[in-house]
């Protein structure tokens, strides 16, 4: 991770080059032919703006649109209307999903230890008690459980290195058990791999020794067990996936209560993960 200081001008050009390189490395090979009129922003450029909003510290899309695009109209000149911008963003989501697991590959080959954290945190499209009002997320969302309590919606899953880079992530309804993805997550790493008392399981320790990684779940409150120096140690560690999950939840506003469609939770959610990595990957501190 760089740690050179840019101006916002400069963070938005190397944001673009980024963006369109890793655009042009996908174009045609996975996006196939688009047919119709061409939009007004180009792919590249509708990517950059929805992955901007996340530097900006905006809370919602409108209040990005009106109060921070308006200061970068000379990089953007044919910015069209509220609508149509958050229909482009929509448009190039499926893109933008894309792109991530290339930074996902970036972020497993700047690693220099073997050690990942993993964890699940909740992505709630609702409050409890509203559940029976929602429609948005019905037939995807489920409730589940969480150390913060229950929830309505979907848990995102991940796997960081001790720098905090993410190297794996999914989605998942709401009700699907932390150990559930641990298989798939991981099958492209090797090493130690920590997690709380949720990752406990004789049963999935040994199926991941024998793909090469070797799980360590922090025991139950109610199991006998003693731990290492190491262990405990590997075990404070944890706060990495912690303070992505904070950053990402908190600093970024991640929140899908605000979407007000199945297209509008993935944009918020693909745009922000896309964001976190490259931040934490190949962009310049700014």
């Amino acid at each position: 991770m760089t740690n050179t200081i840019v101006s916002c001008d400069d963070f938005i050009i190397k944001l673009y080059c980024i963006i369109d390189d890793l655009h042009r490395l996908l174009e045609g090979r996975l996006l196939g032919r688009r047919d119709g009129r061409k939009s007004v922003l180009s792919d590249s450029a509708c990517m950059t703006l929805a992955i901007l909003r996340w530097k900006s510290g905006s809370g919602n899309w409108k209040s990005f649109y009106r109060e921070v695009l308006p200061w970068y109209r000379k990089y953007f000149p044919n910015l069209p209307d509220y609508k149509n911008f958050i229909s482009h963003i929509h448009r190039v989501t499926p893109l933008i999903t894309q792109l991530i697991p290339l930074l996902l590959q970036v972020a497993k080959a700047q690693g220099e230890h073997r050690i990942y954290f993993i964890d699940s945190t909740p992505l709630p499209v609702c409050r409890t008690k509203r559940i029976e009002d929602n429609r948005t997320a019905r037939g995807l969302a489920s409730r589940g459980k969480h150390s913060l309590g229950w929830f309505y919606g979907f848990k995102l899953h991940a796997v960081c290195d001790t720098e905090g880079r993410l190297v794996a992530i999914t989605v998942t309804s709401g009700s699907t058990h932390d150990s559930v993805p641990v298989v798939d997550l991981v099958r492209e790493l090797s090493g130690v791999l920590v997690g709380d008392a949720a990752y406990v399981g004789e049963e999935l320790r040994k199926e991941l020794q024998a793909m090469g990684v070797y799980l360590q779940a922090a025991p139950r409150k109610n199991m006998n067990k003693l731990m290492t120096k190491l262990q405990g140690f590997l075990f404070r560690q944890r706060q990495a996936i912690e303070r992505v999950f904070s950053s990402l939840k908190y600093r970024f506003h991640l929140d899908l209560s605000l979407a007000r469609s199945i297209s509008g939770m993935l944009a918020l959610i693909t745009t922000a993960l896309c964001f976190y990595q490259l931040k934490t990957t190949l962009l310049p501190v700014s």
